[in-house]
């Protein structure tokens, strides 16, 4: 007797926008602004030159291309504060405009109520944010648990990867009010 069974996963959902980074595959749910969020995440030289309520002027290419930098150069300062480098890594990233959005993603997925800002789901090498609580140490963090859980071979504890992705959002938020 053969019997199939099928497994399929009530976590669904559709993107606006895809667009790809060294580092991430970038999937932006409706009502995500691309260049918002590549403003909120900016660090070192910011790919923007001017941004108000009107007008957003950046450098060249789409507002993806934008997010994509912008998302691989904070990749990358997150992995020299941690020295922890993955030239090969990629990962994917969801972003949705609201927490709430979030929220119903992380219960389908994982079941339970989620606590904190965002996720890093290592199962699936996803991090999951939402726009309108985003802030760039909030990203590192979730940026930090990606790289800690490629990097080693046995996973440290979960308390060791809280202390270290906590020195990663205390040093970019440190760096970007500078």
């Amino acid at each position: 007797m053969f019997i199939l069974i099928l497994v399929t996963s009530v976590y669904t959902q559709s993107f606006a926008l895809v667009c790809n980074g060294d580092y991430f595959t970038i999937n932006c749910q409706e009502g995500v602004d691309p260049l918002d969020v590549a403003y909120k995440i900016k660090v070192g030289p910011s790919l923007y030159v001017y941004k108000d309520s009107d007008k957003q002027i950046f450098r060249g290419g789409s507002p993806g291309d934008a997010l994509a930098d912008n998302i691989d150069t904070l990749f990358e300062e997150v992995s020299d504060l941690l020295d922890m480098h993955l030239y090969s890594y990629h990962g994917d990233m969801k972003i949705f405009p609201t927490k709430k959005d979030l929220e119903k993603v992380f219960s389908e997925l994982l079941g339970g109520e989620l606590k904190s800002e965002s996720f890093y789901y290592h199962e699936e090498n996803t991090i999951y944010i939402a726009v309108e609580s985003l802030r760039v140490g909030v990203l590192a963090q979730e940026i930090a648990h990606a790289i800690i859980s490629h990097y080693f071979v046995v996973l440290p504890p979960v308390k060791v990867q809280e202390v270290l992705s906590g020195y990663v959002e205390y040093n970019i938020n440190k760096k970007s009010n500078e």
